[in-house]
């Protein structure tokens, strides 16, 4: 069984390392808003900087435009489902709160 010293030395290590990287110690430990809000951050942060770079560099050697996408949907979910309950609460069915995306 590892000492009270050495689990904070690990979990030290551990924070330094996500903060080397660029990911937000919260991603991991967080729970809730604090664990979407790195989520958030870690993609506009790290995640697409490196999609651009990736993009460039498949351009480069593939030629022609190249572009990847991520999926957003994520990010935002909160704001969604608040939007769709007030929909909801307001008369409009689930399909059309939905839209056309989601409802398929």
């Amino acid at each position: 069984m590892p000492t009270a010293e050495l689990a904070e030395v690990a979990r030290d290590s551990f924070n330094r390392t996500l903060a080397a990287m660029g990911l937000p110690p919260d991603l991991f430990s967080g729970s809730g808003t604090a664990q979407r809000e790195a989520a958030r951050r870690a993609h506009l942060n790290l995640i697409m900087p490196l999609t651009r770079l990736v993009e460039s560099e498949l351009a480069d050697k593939l030629g022609g435009d190249i572009s990847l996408r991520h999926d957003h949907y994520f990010l935002d979910m909160v704001s969604r489902a608040q939007v769709i309950e007030k929909l909801v609460g307001a008369g409009v069915s689930m399909v059309v709160a939905l839209g056309p995306s989601e409802a398929c």
